[in-house]
């Protein structure tokens, strides 16, 4: 268990190092339009990268429920500098890429869109803010699982794999979401 944690960490660090290579994401508009989205698809890559890593400790250790939950507020951010004429020229490694855990850390693979990877822990962490007492609000949990809704079906029509296809193949995603569309519907009725 020691040599697991050790490589996590390890892996992590690098994960970490590389983030801190990158452009900033406030400086996008000084760059190319292809330039751009390979900056805004490497950053959503390490981002889901440092989910995988840590989603299956977040349950049980609150360190790696706040590095899950602050590297899907990255992708949240990533999605929401987006235009809707931007889902069009991503590459479609942000859509259908398949990001596999190591067996020898998990004992899993994990076969997912990196956005449908921030959308699943988003809902866990909507279940675990629902779950506690006294009752906190969940609108921004909310709302940002919208926001990955949305890039979801946006990239549907330009990747078909990633549309409603992906974002319904999973039971519980699509039953919270109902939940998500229901409650947002009785808030602006």
């Amino acid at each position: 268990m020691v040599d697991i944690l050790h490589d996590v960490q390890a892996l992590e660090h690098s994960i970490a190092h590389f983030l801190s290579t990158l452009v900033n994401l406030e400086q996008l508009d000084a760059f190319s339009a292809e330039d751009k989205f390979s900056l805004l698809v490497t950053h959503t890559l390490a981002h889901t990268s440092m989910i995988q890593l840590h989603r299956s400790f977040a349950s049980d250790d609150a360190v790696s429920f706040e590095k899950c939950s602050r590297a899907a507020r990255s992708c949240i951010i990533i999605i929401k500098q987006m235009a809707d004429q931007d889902f069009a020229f991503l590459d479609p490694i942000i859509g259908v890429s398949f990001v596999y855990l190591s067996k020898r850390f998990f004992n899993i693979s994990s076969r997912k869109p990196c956005w449908s990877i921030v959308g699943d822990f988003l809902i866990q962490e909507m279940d675990s803010i629902e779950s506690t007492w006294p009752f906190m609000d969940t609108g921004d949990v909310r709302n940002d699982l919208g926001t990955v809704f949305y890039a979801l079906t946006c990239l549907g029509p330009r990747f078909p794999l990633v549309g409603e296809y992906e974002v319904f193949a999973n039971p519980y995603f699509t039953h919270r979401i109902a939940q998500l569309r229901t409650s947002l519907d009785s808030e602006n009725a």
